[in-house]
């Protein structure tokens, strides 16, 4: 069974994006152009004959993942939670899987601000930046048949698509008040299976009182409320607290 494994994120400057939009740049206040590049691929590991070198082949499924998204630069350099909001919802569009979400939010953050305190860009209504990712899926050891892979990596693919397509539907459901004021309320204690929020990123203080969503998940409590006043679902596995109706 494949399994996704060493996913990279890494941002870079590309001045080419913004050759069509300077002449736009009142128009647009201030703002990044974030084009992401997001390539899914297999990783077979092998074991040549009397050797102790184990060798890695990378095989690309499909074709890169290209989109040019523009994001308001307070959308993404104010408060964590709202980086994490926007941002987020970008990665689902790039079916990107949601257990990856909060580290490649932080990246593109860090590397946002880097660019932005850019000498050359202080001054610059419009920012230009690329998002590259790499999305890693283990393949099995053993040579298979060429056709039997190809099926594997079109299953993937495929279940991604949907898992990714529902999420992006319910995204922008927020929950119900009641649910949210009925988020159980517990004292963080040192040796917990996690020892930050992952909406901000920031470490709990050990006996600090954090929001636990039922899923077992624990958040700031100002975090988790902002979150789930526009979107339902908890931010790393999706678990659906009751939604308001439309």
């Amino acid at each position: 069974m494949a399994i996704l494994v060493g996913p990279r994120c890494s941002i870079r400057r590309q001045p080419d994006l913004v050759a069509d939009g300077e002449d736009h740049e009142a128009l647009m206040g201030d703002v990044f152009f974030m084009e992401f590049h997001v390539r899914d691929a297999i990783l077979d590991y092998w074991l040549e004959d009397d050797s102790p070198i184990r060798l890695r082949d990378v095989n690309t499924i499909g074709s890169i993942r290209r989109r040019l998204f523009v994001v308001r630069r307070d959308h993404l350099l104010g408060s964590q939670s709202l980086a994490f909001e926007h941002v987020s919802l970008l990665l689902f569009l790039m079916r990107v899987p949601s257990i990856f979400h909060a580290s490649f939010v932080q990246e593109i953050r860090s590397g946002a601000f880097l660019l932005a305190n850019e000498t050359t860009n202080i001054d610059r209504r419009i920012i230009p930046m690329v998002v590259d990712i790499d999305l890693w899926i283990m393949g099995n050891e053993e040579e298979e048949e060429e056709e039997e892979d190809e099926d594997d990596q079109d299953e993937i693919l495929a279940e991604v698509m949907r898992s990714s397509l529902n999420d992006v539907i319910d995204l922008s459901v927020p929950a119900t008040r009641a649910s949210i004021e009925a988020l159980e309320k517990i004292k963080f204690e040192d040796g917990n299976s996690t020892d930050k929020c992952m909406i901000c990123l920031e470490e709990f203080a050990t006996e600090s009182e954090v929001s636990r969503m039922p899923c077992s998940h624990v958040y700031h409590e100002d975090c988790i409320i902002e979150w789930l006043e526009r979107s339902h679902m908890c931010p790393l596995c999706r678990f659906k607290m009751p939604a308001i109706s439309s």
